[in-house]
Order: structure tokens, then sequence, then C-alpha cells
């Protein structure tokens, strides 16, 4: 057995994806490699660890790497094992790679799964960096336009970019560059909503849904000034709006949520991780 990577081994890509679609139970119409892009771009296959025997895949371990306030972030996803190769310390094997290869490579390693005293054997602890601000189900709000990122023209994209840079000065967002935002135009699972002035310009817009995990979940939202933010939270605020925790402050009843499992530092202050960016 060895483990290599897709750049390496590129005609392992279908099974990989077939084999992360298995065990995460994907059923259409959903796909994994869409919903979650960025981890299973091409230009990302460096990071996509497999491990093989011969000509058959055993499992695979896929990581982005990304820059959170001032630390230098490994977000590990597709984590899939063969149900014929499980339980014979084969993720063990797998995972002590990639802590290993990218541990002078990164501050922080985080990952979402409910599995915590599985990870907790790998540094990882659970992190409260969210909260749901209601549970209702989702109806689009009155004088929002639903629209999506392939319908977006050009000015459009950079009116939604320049929005979500006025959001990270209230939030500690991800820092997103122009290949990240090509990255989440192919997330076609996402609704994207969007609120204008008479002019047309994009004065706020939010994210609602990514696959088969974000179902009616609203996981970003990007404003032009606080007045517009508080509109949001006045017409979002009854739905399952996923916000930091700086802002239960306008919120009495909303649940805390994991953020994610956590090995290493976090940037301090109002941390803010968008379901566009999780893996």
């Amino acid at each position: 057995m060895y483990i290599t990577t897709l750049a390496d081994q590129p005609q392992f890509f279908n099974s990989t994806v077939q084999l992360i679609e298995k065990n995460f139970q994907y059923t259409p119409p959903f796909k994994f490699a869409c919903d979650f892009f960025p981890l299973l771009t091409r230009t990302n296959h460096i990071n996509n660890h497999i491990l093989l025997e011969g000509d058959i895949l055993i499992g695979h371990i896929g990581v982005c790497l990304r820059i959170w306030g001032d630390k230098k972030v490994a977000f590990i996803g597709g984590i899939a094992i063969a149900e014929k190769y499980q339980r014979q310390g084969h993720f063990k094997t797998l995972m002590n790679h990639v802590l290993t290869h990218y541990e002078d490579k990164c501050d922080t390693f985080l990952l979402w799964s409910d599995l915590h005293s599985m990870y907790e054997k790998y540094g990882f602890t659970a992190h409260e960096g969210l909260i749901q601000t209601g549970e209702l189900a989702f109806e689009k709000p009155h004088l929002y336009e639903e629209s999506s990122w392939e319908k977006l023209e050009d000015h459009e994209w950079i009116q939604i970019q320049n929005l979500y840079e006025i959001m990270s000065k209230d939030f500690l967002t991800l820092k997103r560059n122009s290949q990240d935002w090509k990255n989440i135009k192919q997330i076609s699972s996402t609704r994207l909503f969007l609120k204008r002035n008479a002019d047309g310009k994009i004065l706020g817009y939010f994210c609602l849904g990514k696959g088969q995990d974000l179902t009616d979940i609203i996981h970003e939202i990007g404003f032009a000034s606080e007045e517009i933010k508080l509109k949001l939270y006045n017409k979002l605020g009854m739905f399952k709006l996923w916000l930091p925790q700086s802002e239960k402050k306008y919120f009495n009843e909303a649940q805390d949520l994991i953020l994610a499992l956590v090995r290493g530092k976090l940037p301090e202050g109002k941390l803010y991780l968008s379901g566009l960016d999780s893996i």
C-alpha cells in the first residue's frame, strides 16, 4: 500500500468521487464534486491524498489551504475509506500522513464532523463559533430577487465581491482570491438572493443551501452598510440563518452551533465561516 495524490494519479478521480459519495450517502440530484468544487477541482489535486493498494482505491482525505485573518488554515474534507477496508487502521495511516504533511504549512487544521471522539485522538477539539437565529422553513423575503452565480454579469460579480469585503470589516472571514471566487461559481446547489436599489446596484445578498448538508440554511450574507445588515437580520432572523457568535446580541433565542473541529489556534475576532468555504 502507498499514499499518493490525484495530481500524480488522476485516473482515480472518478472512483474517488464515487467513494466519497458512497461514504457520505450522497443521493441525486446532489453531486459532491460540484458542492465541494474547491476541494476536488483539478488545481487542488496535489492536496487530494489517496491510499492505494495496487490499482485499488482504499481511501481519500482532501485538504484546502486558506488564509483566515493572520492564520494559515488547512481545511480537511472528503474523508472516506472503502467499506471493505474499514477498521483495519487505514484511516489512521492516511490521517497521520496528512497531518504530518501539512503541519509546517499551516497554523490550524479544521474539519466539519460530529464524530468528536474519533478526531479527539488526533488533537482536534470542538469549537463553538456560530449561532443559528431561527427555525422556520425558508420563504423568499419581499423585495429580494433570486438569482444564481451563473446569471451574474461581470459588474455584478465585482459588486458581490465588494460586499463580501465590506462584510469582512465587521467579521473575520476567509480571504478569497480570484481563483476562490471562480471556484464558488461552480457550486450550483447554492441559491443566491439579491437586494438592489432603484438603480439596480446590489446593496445586499445572502446564500441559501449547499448540497445535502446545508439544505435550507442561510450561510453567508453580504451588505453595503450597517443599515443593510440590520435589514437583512430583520428579514432573515426567523429562518435558519448562521452568523458569528458576536451577533447573538441581536437574537436572544439563537442556538449555539459547533463551528468545526479544530487543531491549532484560530485567529481572534468575530469568526465567520461561510458554507461556501466549508469542506
